[in-house]
C-alpha cells in the first residue's frame, strides 16, 4: 500500500482485506498558475508532471497508489487504486468496494 492510509477492501461477503501503508508515498509534482480571479477569489490552473518516490515495477508486485499517481503513469499496468469508496451514516469513508486497474 503506497498511500498515506489503511485501505480497507469490503469484500462481497462482508469480509475484509487490510493494506496498511508502506511509508512510501508516491506524488505527482504539480504546479499552479493563477487564471483569473472571480469575485477577489483567484482561480488557479494546474499542470501535472513527474511521479516521485515510485518503485520501479517488479513481476507479479502489484502497488495500490492513489488515482493522481495511477492516471499520471498509463503504462503501469502494476498499478491500482481503491475501488468504490463506502460511507458510514456521517459520510465517512469506512472502505472501499475492491481496487482500480
Amino acid at each position: 500500500n503506497y498511500t498515506p492510509h489503511l485501505v480497507r477492501i469490503i469484500m462481497r461477503d462482508g469480509s475484509e482485506k487490510i493494506f496498511t501503508p508502506s511509508g512510501v508515498v508516491p506524488r505527482v509534482s504539480q504546479t499552479s498558475k493563477l487564471v483569473k480571479e472571480l469575485g477577489g477569489v483567484e482561480i488557479y490552473e494546474s499542470s501535472y508532471g513527474e511521479v516521485q518516490d515510485l518503485p520501479e515495477a517488479r513481476p507479479d508486485v502489484f502497488l495500490i497508489v492513489s488515482a493522481i499517481v495511477k492516471i499520471a503513469c498509463p503504462d503501469r499496468p502494476d498499478l491500482l487504486s481503491p475501488g468504490e469508496l463506502i460511507r458510514d451514516d456521517q459520510g465517512k469513508v469506512v472502505g472501499c468496494k475492491g481496487l482500480r486497474i
